[in-house]
């Protein structure tokens, strides 16, 4: 097995998806032949000591380090070449296994389960075919040679600094959608693959999890036609209810900004596709963006249309007519640029008194009259999110190198949930720069970071430790959320002790972990500074981040926590 795992290229690690009977699901990297030999070599492996030893969890050797993960009649393995310390990639590995299984399930539910226990010989690989570019996407967004921090801190990468009138807005307009139309679950509102704001239920059981979120997010980003046209398609949200099928409303309303809405139901009809399409033209409306014209399909009345549909329609069927068909916002024309001509006026006197007034906090506290469109623009804009990033490290002080936030924001739960306290956590972080540049530094940098989300958690970092954590034979009691199959994602989702506090030295830099009453914070120091100076500046930071939380992150726009 060592000298197949040769053969691929040494930056990256190997994830491969196999049925009981080692027949292969899915692999990263690999031809088919050497893939059919190394799901045999560890289909037997697991045999032999299974009955002994109980499912293997980590393997370790010399020159690799393997995670497993075994579902039902699944097993998937996880591949990594960075044995420098075991204990610090187990985690995130594990982490992706777990993505990797909730992709199967996100697309063919816990029935593919039963349907391998019947036919172990069944190929499912056709059937994931849909999801074969979210499952690549997530196994190099999470890898450590990437930017795994929403994977690390079990939180959500959301489009900031965005002003908190606009953030309350976008919340409004979708918790009016949810409560306006019949049967919408949830309706969210995102960027690229960055989160901007979404309505749900208040029960704690009903609300979803970071895990899931992120899936549908990744899902829904990766189809072809979001840009082009509405999806209308099936998924499962594993920890929401793995045996069954939401339908999920996507459409993109603006191209430039990517800024794309989700609508959910667990009804599955042209009706509700219909209700889903008219909430999307008044979420358009209300926030003001750009309508362009396309040709679009309307269902007909019955009565009235039916000669115009152009097709043959029984008393069980419904009539389509394709029209062309564009509305404009409230305040007159708009192109797809997001420039309305009637409000051009307008904007033109607003610049020249933005003129002279700069953006308090280093771009923080976002000007009121930027409209959605031209903030999100700023947000998502690399370079402004960048010397953001720099310039919140410089007002602090202490030479900070990197850094990654977790914000825990409290969401009110209703009386049904008996006074239970849900968080939701986002993250945010800038890119590793110098002197992280090679992807042998940018390893060791997360595979520290790792090491210290452990202490904080566990109180160690050991492969014990972890084995300890993962092997325990929790009563689920009916909440999918919290089974073993979710037990890395549980771990980094939960929120530690208060005030802990942790560090890792070497000759060039210190490691700093800490975390207090809704943060969590990671950060690098060069090793010529105490680290009592290093704590101090972290803490420093943190306050700083705590007070620009409202523009950077979701705080009380969620569940009406205002």
């Amino acid at each position: 097995m060592p000298s197949f795992f040769k053969k691929y290229d040494d930056s990256k690690c190997n994830s491969i998806v196999m049925s009981e009977s080692g027949k292969p699901i899915f692999w990263r990297f690999g031809q088919d032949e050497e893939i059919l030999t190394i799901c045999g070599v560890v289909q037997a492996l697991r045999t032999n000591l299974s009955d002994d030893m109980g499912e293997i969890q980590f393997l370790k050797s010399t020159s690799l380090s393997i995670v497993f993960m075994v579902e039902g009649c699944i097993t998937l393995i996880a591949v990594s070449k960075d044995v420098r310390d075991n204990e610090r990639v187990g985690l995130l590995l594990k982490l992706q296994l777990e993505f990797l299984y909730g992709l199967i399930i996100f697309t063919l539910t816990e029935q593919v389960q039963t349907v391998l226990r019947q036919n172990p010989n069944y190929n499912i690989m056709e059937a994931l075919e849909s999801s074969e570019s979210s499952m690549n996407g997530i196994l190099d967004q999470a890898a450590c040679e990437s930017n795994p921090v929403p994977f690390l801190t079990g939180g959500i990468d959301v489009v900031g600094p965005i002003s908190y009138e606009t953030r309350k807005k976008t919340y409004l307009t979708l918790h009016n959608i949810c409560q306006d139309t019949p049967d919408t679950v949830f309706a969210i509102l995102f960027v690229g693959e960055k989160l901007l704001s979404f309505a749900q239920p208040s029960y704690i059981s009903q609300q979803l999890q970071s895990s899931d979120l992120k899936l549908l997010i990744k899902f829904t980003n990766n189809q072809p036609g979001l840009t082009t046209s509405e999806l209308w398609f099936p998924v499962c949200l594993p920890r929401f209810n793995s045996t069954g099928f939401l339908n999920v409303y996507g459409i993109c309303l603006n191209e430039r900004t990517k800024l794309s809405l989700v609508l959910i139901s667990q009804v599955n009809s042209t009706v509700q596709f219909q209700l889903f399409r008219e909430a999307a033209t008044n979420v358009r409306s209300t926030l003001e963006l750009p309508i362009a014209k396309s040709n679009i399909l309307k269902i007909l009345e019955k009565d009235s249309d039916h000669e115009q549909a152009g097709s043959v329609m029984n008393n069980d069927d419904v009539s389509w007519k394709r029209i062309n068909e564009g509305n404009s916002p409230s305040k007159g024309p708009a192109t797809e640029n997001g420039d309305g001509a009637g409000s051009r006026g307008k904007e033109k006197g607003e610049r020249k008194q933005e003129n002279g007034k700069k953006k308090l906090d280093h771009g923080a506290e976002v000007s009121k009259k930027y409209d959605l469109l031209q903030q999100i623009s700023d947000a998502i804009n690399p370079d402004k999110t960048e010397s953001l990033m720099r310039d919140y490290m410089a007002l602090v002080g202490g030479e900070i190198m990197h850094f990654v936030f977790r914000l825990d924001s409290k969401r009110r739960a209703t009386r049904s949930s008996h006074g239970e306290t849900s968080y939701f956590s986002q993250c945010l972080s800038p890119s590793l720069n110098f002197p992280f540049v090679d992807i042998e530094s940018k390893r060791r940098v997360w595979s520290i970071y790792q090491k210290l989300c452990l202490r904080l958690r566990l109180g160690a970092a050991t492969t014990e430790a972890m084995k300890e954590e993962f092997s325990r034979d929790d009563d689920c009691g009916g909440d999918s959320t919290k089974c073993n199959t979710w037990n890395a994602n549980v771990l980094v989702e939960s929120t530690p002790d208060l005030n802990g506090i942790t560090y890792e030295t070497d000759e060039t830099e210190i490691f700093l972990a800490m975390n207090g009453r809704g943060f969590e914070l990671y950060a690098i120091f060069p090793a010529t500074i105490s680290v009592k100076a290093a704590t101090s500046s972290g803490a420093k930071l943190a306050r700083l981040l705590l007070s620009q939380s409202k523009q950077l992150f979701l705080t009380s726009s969620l569940n009406g926590n205002d």
